[in-house]
């Protein structure tokens, strides 16, 4: 059973490879819609338990957010077995034990966990004895695919820049980026104040936005960096049990955090951290990827895709030069990039995973 996508991101980062995978693991699919009025017991009893042993897909913000305690998954198919995808999990993974809208991770249920954030597979290993391996949220294959059929209808870029992540007015340092590309690029396309109108989208006007760039930035700043947190990030919601309520998502009742965990919450929305799927379409739709230098870009990609200094804008434009003033060099890299794209496809990195027990980038994590 997999969860239905929630988001373009989901679509495109695993959604997509769902029946390369069930055939990989020789199951058939069945998909469950998640909504505010979801009951697992319900849907349980009203169609998920004539389909035998079940594999669960679950999204790790959705065992965040307390759509249903994993541990109601165990006790009513005892036998099931369940992924978890960190497709986006940074946030996440650093807040585990604390309990969203006072509803229990149980994560220590969890068959194989999948991250992209590197430094959580240790936590998740050595101290809840959980079957976690590291990868990097490329797209699907199947998503690959479908841009390499329909690479040429799309039209010659006609922007210089492209970096499409959300560019709130109160994010010190993205707003500062924002101006400084404003100021150095001729016609940027950029992303808005939030990043709704990207989820709004489908995968073809997705494509459409990288078709009209000549490079994409890549960057690792953090998108709730803010000096004015959402209040739902400082208190806890508990419920308060009535029936008018939609639980998990009662806010009726709250009680603040102590003054620790909310520099904790605060600290983790303002790191720097991986970044995924939207980033590297840009290769496969002709724009050569460039990234800021954060540690894990540098152990990863070194080689792949090249790097400016995330504290020094004007590193951004002396790198566009550098590989877009020759046309050689720019399809140098651009074939590079597409290459190791397509090896590391998220299809792949599952196989591998799934074949072998480890990441396919075991070499490069000191942990392995």
């Amino acid at each position: 059973a997999s969860t239905d996508r929630y988001t373009l991101n989901s679509e495109m980062s695993f959604h997509l490879d769902l029946p390369y995978i069930a055939k990989l693991l020789n199951v058939d699919i069945h998909e469950v819609k998640l909504n505010r009025e979801f009951n697992i017991v319900n849907e349980y009893q009203r169609t998920l338990h004539r389909l035998g042993r079940i594999i669960f897909f679950v999204e790790s913000w959705q065992v965040n957010d307390g759509s249903f305690p994993l541990s109601y998954l165990k006790m009513l198919a005892p036998d099931c077995a369940i992924v978890v995808l960190g497709w986006d999990d940074y946030y996440y993974s650093h807040n585990i034990f604390s309990m969203h809208d006072c509803f229990p991770k149980y994560i220590e249920l969890v068959d194989l966990y999948l991250s992209n954030t590197p430094e959580a597979i240790p936590f998740l290993r050595n101290k809840l004895g959980v079957n976690a391996h590291f990868f990097i949220s490329t797209p699907c294959k199947k998503l690959i695919e479908l841009i390499e059929e329909k690479i040429n209808d799309f039209n010659e870029a006609p922007h210089s820049l492209g970096c499409f992540m959300s560019f709130k007015d109160d994010n010190k340092y993205r707003s500062s980026l924002k101006r400084y590309l404003h100021k150095s690029f001729d016609n940027p396309l950029l992303g808005k104040k939030n990043s709704h109108h990207f989820f709004s989208k489908n995968i073809r006007e997705t494509l459409m936005d990288y078709a009209k760039i000549k490079v994409h930035l890549g960057n690792t700043s953090s998108a709730w960096d803010s000096d004015h947190y959402d209040s739902n990030y400082l208190e806890y919601a508990f419920p308060c049990m009535k029936k008018e309520c939609s639980a998990p998502h009662c806010t009726r009742v709250k009680f603040p955090l102590t003054k620790y965990f909310k520099d904790h919450r605060q600290k983790v929305l303002s790191s720097r951290c991986m970044k995924g799927v939207k980033d590297f379409i840009a290769p496969l739709m002709g724009a050569p990827l460039i990234y800021d230098d954060f540690k894990w870009n540098k152990i990863l990609y070194e080689g792949i895709f090249p790097f400016y200094d995330y504290n020094n804008f004007d590193t951004i434009k002396e790198l566009y030069h550098k590989i877009t003033d020759d046309s050689e060099t720019t399809m140098k890299i651009l074939d590079t990039q597409k290459a190791w794209i397509k090896k590391y496809s998220f299809f792949n990195q599952f196989k591998h995973i799934i074949e072998n027990n480890q990441t396919p980038f075991h070499e490069y994590l000191n942990y392995e």
